[in-house]
C-alpha cells in the first residue's frame, strides 16, 4: 500500500521533510472523557490550562506524580463537550488507570473509542493532500475537527512536522490507503520515524523518558505546563523548578565532530571518573548532515557552544553542545509563506502558471494570508479567467472588508467582463476606503506621540526612583540596577546603561535578562568583543536556569555577530 522505495534511511527521511509522509499509529491511542464535570477534573489533574480550551482547540499536556515525575506526555483536544486524548499505548494505561482512580463524584467517563484507528499524515505537503482526499471540514482546519463521515481530524506534530492525525472507521481507512497507494505517498517505517523525532528533538517515551524523569529536564515544561492555572498534582514540584531555575540534569543536543568516534549505543558520559551526562539517542541528522544525540547534561556541561570530549571503551569521543532541537520545521503560516515567495518568483518569470497551484494551497495553509488572495486574482485574470478571479477577491472580502485593494482589482475584472456598473461602485467604494485609512494613519500617527510621550515621563520617573534606592538604600539592588540600564538603553543611551548592566550580571549571574540587555549595549557601543563575551556568558546562564526564550534570542544574535566579525 505504501511507496516501494529502495533509498537510504538518509533519503526517505528527507523526502518526508520536504514533501511528507504517512504512518498508521498502531502504538497509539485515543481516550475520550465525558461528562459535565470532564473539564474541571482534568484541570485538576494535568498540567495544561484544560480550561482555556475552546472547541476545536488542542494544546499538549501531561500527567506528573507529587514528585513531579513524567507518568504520561500526550495532546489535549476539546470537541463538543468531549475531551480526546492522543497518548501513545505505552503511557495509555497508566494515564487511563489514574484518572479512573481519583475522580469520586464528578460526572466524569472516561472510555476509548472502539473500531476507530489512527494514521498520521505529515509534512509541507500534508495540508494539500488532504483536500484532494476531499475531507470535509472546514478551512483552515481546526486543532480537532470532527469530520462528516465520523471520526476525527487532530493537528499534532508528532515527528516535528506539520501532523494531521486522522480517527477513522476501517472503511474510511481502506479508502484514505487507497489515496495514499495512488499517490505513490511514503509510509514512514519505525527506523524513519526515529530519526525524524531525534532530529526534531521529539522526546520518546522508554528512550528519552520515563516515570522517572522529571518533566522541566525533558523541556516539555515550556509546551505542556500552565504556571497560571489552579492546583494540579506535582504543582508545587514543577512550580519550585521555574522558581529556582536550575536543574541538575537537562534533555541537551550533542553534534559530533566529523574526526569523533561515534558510540554506538546509550552510555553514562564520564570525565575524570564524574558522571557528567547521559545518551539516550544516537544518529545521523539528514539536514545537517551529521552526527548527533540526545543526552541528559549536568547543568555545568550543558551550555551551547560548548566542547565536550570523553573517552568510552578506548575511543576518543568529541562533540559540540547544541539547544533543542536541531532542526525546526515550517508551521502552517510559515509554509504558507514559503509558498507565497515561491509563487512570487513564478509570477515575475516565465514560469507564472506554476504560481496558481502554489497560492492556492497557501491559502489552504493559512486562509488569512491577505497577499495569496490578491497575487491569485490578478494571475488569474490575466489568465483571462476573470470569474474565477472575481471569486476569489470576494472570499478577500469576506476576510477583510475594508480592504480598499481588493475593491480596486474588483473594478478592473469587472470591467473587463463589460459590467461597468459594478465596477464603478467598487471603484467609489475603494476611494471611499482609502481616505478613511488615510484618517485613520492620521489619527494612529497622533495617538502614538501621545503614547510615547506617556512613555517617556514614565521613563523618567522609574529612572528617579532606581536612582534613589541605588544611591541612598542599596547600589546592589538588582531590580533597580536591571531597570536603570534597560532603561537607559530604551532611551538610546547605551554609555549611561552599560555600568548598571553590568553590575546587574556582577549581582546574579545567573540573571539571564541582564546578559542579554548588556550584550544589546555592547553592540551599541560598536563594542564587538566584549558583546561576544556577554552573549557567551549569558547563553551559560540561560542553559543553567533553563531560560528558554532569551537563550533563543541570545543564540540568534551571538551567530549574526559571530558573522559579522568573521568567527
Amino acid at each position: 500500500m505504501s511507496q516501494v522505495s529502495s533509498l537510504s534511511l538518509s533519503a526517505l527521511h528527507l523526502q518526508v521533510r520536504n514533501q511528507g509522509g504517512y504512518c498508521p499509529l498502531t502504538d497509539w491511542t485515543l481516550l475520550q472523557v465525558r461528562g459535565k464535570d470532564a473539564g474541571a477534573y482534568l484541570q485538576t489533574q494535568l498540567t495544561s490550562d484544560i480550561l482555556a480550551l475552546q472547541a476545536g482547540q488542542g494544546q499538549r499536556s501531561a500527567l506528573v506524580d507529587r514528585k513531579g515525575h513524567i507518568q504520561a506526555e500526550f495532546y489535549v483536544y476539546f470537541l463538543e463537550q468531549t475531551y480526546l486524548i492522543l497518548v501513545e499505548r505505552s503511557q495509555a494505561e497508566r494515564l487511563s488507570a489514574h484518572l479512573e482512580a481519583f475522580h469520586f463524584i464528578e460526572e466524569v467517563e472516561i472510555s476509548q473509542p472502539e473500531n476507530f484507528c489512527l494514521t498520521l499524515l505529515c509534512g509541507p505537503a500534508a495540508r494539500k493532500w488532504l483536500a484532494e482526499f476531499d475531507l470535509k471540514f472546514q478551512s483552515p482546519l481546526a486543532q480537532a475537527q470532527a469530520l462528516e463521515t465520523q471520526g476525527f481530524c487532530l493537528k499534532a506534530p508528532l515527528t516535528g512536522d506539520l501532523g494531521y492525525v486522522l480517527v477513522q472507521n476501517q472503511a474510511q481507512v481502506e479508502a484514505f490507503k487507497h489515496f495514499l497507494s495512488q499517490k505513490q505517498i511514503l509510509e514512514i517505517t519505525p527506523e524513519v520515524w526515529n530519526s525524524l523525532t531525534l532530529e526534531a528533538a521529539v522526546p520518546v517515551y522508554g528512550k528519552d523518558f520515563d516515570s522517572e524523569t522529571l518533566l522541566p529536564e525533558t523541556g516539555l515544561e515550556h509546551l505542556a505546563v500552565s504556571y497560571d492555572k489552579g492546583c494540579y498534582l506535582g504543582q508545587e514540584i514543577i512550580a519550585r523548578i521555574k522558581a529556582y531555575g536550575v536543574i541538575p540534569r537537562a534533555l541537551s543536543g550533542l553534534i559530533f565532530a566529523p574526526d569523533s568516534a561515534l558510540p554506538e549505543s546509550e552510555y553514562a558520559i564520564q570525565q575524570a571518573g564524574k558522571t557528567i551526562g547521559k545518551l539516550t539517542r544516537l544518529g545521523t541528522s539528514p539536514v545537517l548532515e551529521k552526527s548527533i544525540a540526545l543526552a541528559y547534561l549536568h547543568k555545568n556541561w550543558r551550555v551551547p557552544g560548548q566542547i565536550l570530549e570523553w573517552e568510552h571503551a578506548g575511543q576518543q569521543f568529541c562533540a559540540e553542545v547544541v539547544a533543542l532541537p536541531f532542526t525546526t520545521c515550517p508551521n502552517e503560516s510559515e509554509q504558507a509563506q514559503i509558498l507565497l515567495e515561491q509563487a512570487l518568483i513564478c509570477f515575475a518569470g516565465p514560469e507564472e502558471p506554476e504560481a496558481v497551484p502554489l497560492l492556492e494551497e497557501a491559502l489552504l495553509l493559512d486562509p488569512a494570508l491577505k497577499d495569496a488572495y490578491e497575487s491569485l486574482g490578478v494571475i488569474l485574470s490575466r489568465q483571462g479567467e476573470h470569474q474565477k478571479a472575481i471569486e476569489v477577491m470576494e472570499k478577500l472580502l469576506k476576510l477583510a472588508p475594508d480592504e480598499a485593494m481588493a475593491h480596486t482589482n474588483l473594478s478592473r475584472f469587472h470591467m473587463l467582463l463589460g459590467d461597468r456598473d459594478t465596477a464603478e461602485k467598487h471603484m467609489a467604494e475603494a476611494t471611499r476606503l482609502n481616505m478613511l485609512r488615510q484618517q485613520a494613519q492620521a489619527e494612529r500617527q497622533a495617538q502614538d506621540q501621545a503614547q510615547k510621550k506617556a512613555q517617556e515621563e514614565g521613563r523618567i520617573q522609574m529612572i528617579a526612583m532606581f536612582r534613589e534606592v541605588i544611591e541612598t538604600e542599596d547600589p546592589d539592588d538588582l531590580v533597580a540596577n536591571f531597570g536603570l540600564g534597560k532603561i537607559y538603553l530604551e532611551q538610546q543611551a547605551p554609555e549611561q546603561a552599560r555600568p548598571y548592566l553590568e553590575s546587574a550580571t556582577r549581582i546574579d549571574p545567573l540573571y539571564s535578562a541582564a546578559w542579554l540587555q548588556l550584550g544589546k549595549c555592547l553592540e551599541n557601543l560598536n563594542l564587538k568583543a566584549e558583546a561576544l563575551n556577554a552573549y557567551r556568558e549569558g547563553i551559560a546562564a540561560a542553559s543553567r536556569k533553563g531560560d528558554l526564550m532569551p537563550l533563543k534570542e541570545m543564540e540568534n544574535r551571538l551567530q549574526v555577530l559571530e558573522s559579522s566579525v568573521g568567527v
